[in-house]
């Protein structure tokens, strides 16, 4: 299973915690962002996983 999404900009929004919830489900995660908050969401997926 695949899932887009859009508007992740923190670790303490919705989108979030929605990515994490699909990818404990064991869901792939693709992540739609604004760039400049790109680098941000790598290091919240690092440090969280």
């Amino acid at each position: 299973k695949r899932a887009f999404i859009a508007g992740v900009a923190d670790d303490n929004g919705y989108g979030w915690a929605i990515a994490k919830s699909l990818a404990a489900a064991g869901a792939e995660i693709l992540v739609g962002t604004w760039v400049p908050v790109s680098q941000i969401i790598k290091l919240f997926y690092t440090y969280s996983a």
